[in-house]
């Protein structure tokens, strides 16, 4: 909608094909958050180095609006263009100072808005200048990203409900006073606080969480002298915005999340047009010649260029019916909060309970695997990562990353044993809450390390025929409808697991413990076509024929 093109380029200055290009590509991915959304905020032109070009955003929806026909404007869009104008100036910290900042609030008349958005402090203020009574300021503020744990905890989407309460100042000078400017500079370029985050499944890094928005959204408006909560003016519309955030870590220090100045822009934009045009009877009371014909110009434009890029929208229709009847058949309620935040006691019973079983069918040779690893050559290209790798770095995606293949496959069977004996009791525990993002990674980490033996095996000439041998483990495809996975990339692997042992589930020939001594089962068919277990039983049966001529 608002992309650069090489005309409009030729504003900045400093930017060059390759910078256009970059740019373009970082907008489309905070308007439409597309399925090749990079893993960090440094691949992203617009957020990397600590969102030194975020402010560019506004001066392309500067120029979108400045490039609309003018001949049919509608006052509205004056406003947006000037209060997108103030905006824009400041938000660039490279170049905004006390006295510009300043300057901008004292030219402000009545019936302007300047909105400030910070970074640091992961808050927005909207400051209007109210016309009657003129020139006392009204403040509203609120936060613009959720932490982490809110996002990933839950399935459930999240709603903040807009307008949030707007503060009534006595004079506009008490906003334009140098310590008042100084102070939101400071909250601009500096963070005071982070959110805690807790993670039962690996050490976090705060530095990676959203800033708390206390300082800004009530310690700020508080300390004016005289603040009151308007009521003089009446109750605007309220609306909300959907939190449709991105959070992708991987290694990285700075993880990739959507753009807090666009998602104020949404709101800011949202709240003036509610202000300034009120509820549906007075869009009735507009000359319908004026506006329908802007609106059916801009919205043929938008659509003509989304039908360019967009899918079709319908294209998710199938997979929720699906979803649906799934639920159905296995009577669960998708509203109650018990579904993703259950206490994993049954999974835990189920475990205890065949806990001993298990163990006698371990094999003798299982070994202290991190010991072990301890003794190999580092640069080994066919070593096996440790337990404490797979269970202690911030990413659990490190165990997944067995599907790039070793060939040590001897001691894959112990390592499976291994991670599954230290995972349980790192991701659930008596003493401390269920973690049911870490439990879902720990599933997906041994059902990959069982695809990778099994396809290891299948590899093999001697047992080849295992690539005709069905999986049919009860409940197993089931399993995946309760992974709790909020990473795109867990999603995929999830995909490939699941495609993988559906494949296979359907094998013309049945599974390694059914039907054992059918003549078409494994054990059988390898025992036929094995030159060593032929020539032994051949010996044995030798050795039968000699000890009966003894015999006779």
């Amino acid at each position: 909608m608002f992309s650069i093109n090489r005309h409009q380029a030729s504003l900045y200055g400093n930017y060059d094909s390759f910078h256009l290009k970059d740019m373009n590509k970082s907008i489309l991915n905070l308007l439409f958050l597309p399925h090749d959304l990079p893993s960090s905020a440094d691949e992203d032109y617009l957020i990397q180095s600590n969102r030194e070009n975020e402010y560019k955003i506004l001066e392309c929806m500067k120029d979108f609006l400045q490039s609309m026909d003018t001949n049919n404007e509608l006052p509205i869009i004056e406003i947006l263009k000037k209060s997108i104008q103030r905006w824009s100036i400041i938000q660039n910290t490279k170049n905004c100072s006390v006295p510009i900042l300043q300057s901008t609030i004292q030219k402000l008349a009545s019936g302007d808005f300047l909105p400030l958005y910070f970074h640091a402090q992961n808050a927005a203020i909207l400051i209007e200048i109210d016309e009657n009574p003129p020139n006392q300021p009204l403040i509203s503020s609120w936060q613009v990203l959720l932490p982490t744990e809110t996002i990933t905890s839950s399935l459930e989407p999240h709603f903040p409900c807009f307008p949030t309460p707007t503060y009534r100042l006595s004079n506009q000078c008490q906003l334009s006073c140098q310590v008042q400017c100084e102070l939101l500079i400071d909250f601009m370029n500096n963070t005071i606080e982070y959110f805690k985050s807790h993670k039962a499944s690996y050490p976090f890094n705060e530095m990676r969480e959203a800033p708390v928005a206390h300082y800004v959204c009530q310690w700020w408006i508080a300390q004016f002298e005289g603040s009151q909560l308007d009521n003089r003016i009446k109750t605007s519309i309220s609306f909300k915005k959907k939190h449709r955030d991105q959070i992708r870590y991987k290694s990285s220090i700075h993880p990739f999340r959507r753009s807090r100045l666009w998602m104020t822009i949404k709101v800011v934009f949202h709240t003036i047009l509610t202000k300034r045009l009120g509820n549906i009877v007075s869009f009735s009371s507009i000359d319908s010649t004026d506006i329908n014909p802007w609106i059916q110009s801009v919205t043929e434009e938008i659509k003509d260029k989304l039908d360019c890029i967009a899918l079709d929208p319908n294209w998710q229709k199938p997979i929720e019916h699906y979803e649906k009847r799934q639920l159905s058949a296995i009577k669960l309620n998708p509203d109650q909060s018990e579904t993703y935040r259950h206490s994993c006691q049954n999974s835990k019973d189920y475990l205890e309970k065949h806990n001993s079983n298990t163990s006698r069918r371990r094999y003798s040779c299982t070994f202290d695997f991190n010991s072990y690893m301890s003794r190999r050559i580092v640069d080994d290209v066919d070593a096996l990562p440790t337990i404490s790798k797979l269970t202690n770095r911030r990413d659990d995606a490190d165990g997944i990353a067995l599907t790039k293949g070793y060939t040590c496959f001897k001691h894959l069977l112990s390592l499976c044993e291994d991670y599954q004996r230290t995972a349980l009791a790192f991701y659930y525990s008596e003493s401390k809450s269920s973690d049911p993002i870490g439990y879902s990674r720990f599933i997906l980490t041994l059902l990959t390390i069982i695809r990778l033996m099994h396809r290891k095996l299948c590899e093999d000439t001697r047992f080849e025929r295992l690539k005709l041998h069905a999986i049919q483990i009860p409940h197993l495809l089931e399993l995946f409808d309760f992974l709790v996975l909020p990473a795109r990339d867990d999603m995929i692997r999830a995909r490939d697991s699941y495609d993988y042992l559906r494949e296979f589930y359907s094998k013309p020939y049945s599974d390694l413990l059914n039907n054992i001594e059918a003549k078409n089962s494994f054990g059988v068919y390898f025992a036929d076509q094995s030159l060593e277990m032929n020539e032994t039983l051949q010996k044995i049966q030798d050795q039968v024929e000699q000890d009966k001529k003894r015999q006779n």
